[in-house]
């Protein structure tokens, strides 16, 4: 996890944020599609996110993308999954727009997770390093 900022002193800038917010590859082979019935967390399993229209998997599991597919159920991925490690939570409007921005601009697709400690771009596999390389010249560590 990213050291947060200290607390005392004047209010971060968004680009102190994103300076000290480093940006690692977290996860690679990743796969999101959608899933009918109940379904729970499993080992593999990134996110599961429900709705009221759909529940949606986001897996690297080999046995759910296989599941998923003899189902006939739309698959995409592979994605890597690049982990924004957010050294002011809740605290740095524009952060998340920095970084899909940068993404935006380097032509890359981005499906975007958030959770309460970090943010997580996911991008296609083709385009993990030149992403890497766009949030590196936006301004984020990358290690």
């Amino acid at each position: 996890m990213a050291e947060p900022l200290p607390p005392a002193g004047p209010t971060p800038t968004l680009q102190d944020v994103v300076a000290t917010s480093p940006a690692r590859v977290t996860g690679r082979g990743v796969h999101v599609f959608p899933v009918t019935g109940p379904a729970a967390l499993e080992e593999g399993d990134l996110a599961m996110i429900r709705d009221d229209v759909e529940v949606t998997m986001v897996t690297s599991s080999v046995g759910r993308l296989e599941e998923a597919r003899s189902h006939g159920r739309a698959v995409e991925g592979p994605f890597s999954v690049i982990r924004l490690e957010i050294s002011l939570s809740f605290g740095a409007p524009g952060f998340i727009a920095t970084a899909t921005t940068a993404c935006s601009d380097a032509g890359i697709n981005v499906f975007l997770l958030s959770t309460f400690s970090f943010d997580y771009l996911l991008v296609p596999a083709a385009d993990e390093a030149a992403a890497l390389r766009a949030l590196g010249a936006a301004g984020f560590p990358v290690p």
